[in-house]
C-alpha cells in the first residue's frame, strides 16, 4: 500500500510540473492562474489513480497482458468515460448533437479529454519507475 501511495505523490508531482513551469514563464502574477489546474484536479488524478489505475494495472500482471499498453487505454476509457457523462448531464441540448456533425472545437475537446486520461496512465507506469529508481521500492 505504501508503494501505492508514493507512486500516486510522484504521479501527482509529474502532472504538477508543467503547469508550475507555464506558471513561471509568465514571470507576472497573472501566470499564477495555471497553477489553479493541478489544484482542482488533484482529487480526481488521486482517486483514478488508486481505485482505477493500480487496480488495472494490478490485474493485467496476473492476467499477462503488458501493463504498459493496458494502464494508458484504461485511462483513456475513463477519459470517454468523463466525456459521456458531461454531454449526457450537459445544460446544452446541442452537444451531442455538434459531437456528432464533427464540430472541430467539441470533438477537440472531447479527444483532448480522451488523450489526458490516457497521459495520466502513462503517468502512473512512469512513477513506478521513479520510484524504484530513487530505490524507493
Amino acid at each position: 500500500m505504501i508503494l501505492i501511495l508514493l507512486r500516486t505523490a510522484v504521479t501527482a508531482v509529474i502532472l504538477t510540473i508543467p503547469f508550475v513551469l507555464l506558471a513561471l514563464s509568465y514571470q507576472r502574477a497573472e501566470g499564477a492562474i495555471w497553477l489553479m489546474f493541478p489544484v482542482i484536479l488533484f482529487i480526481p488524478v488521486l482517486a483514478g489513480s488508486l481505485f482505477v489505475l493500480a487496480p488495472a494495472e494490478a490485474l493485467s500482471k496476473t492476467f499477462g497482458v503488458n501493463p504498459n499498453i493496458v494502464v494508458p487505454l484504461v485511462g483513456g476509457c475513463v477519459g470517454a468515460l468523463v466525456v459521456a457523462v458531461a454531454i449526457k448531464w450537459s445544460n446544452n441540448p446541442d452537444a451531442l448533437d455538434r459531437l456528432l456533425s464533427g464540430d472541430p472545437t467539441t470533438v477537440g475537446a472531447a479527444v483532448g479529454i480522451v488523450l489526458v486520461g490516457a497521459v495520466i496512465g502513462v503517468v502512473w507506469r512512469l512513477s513506478l519507475w521513479v520510484v524504484k529508481s530513487l530505490q524507493w521500492a
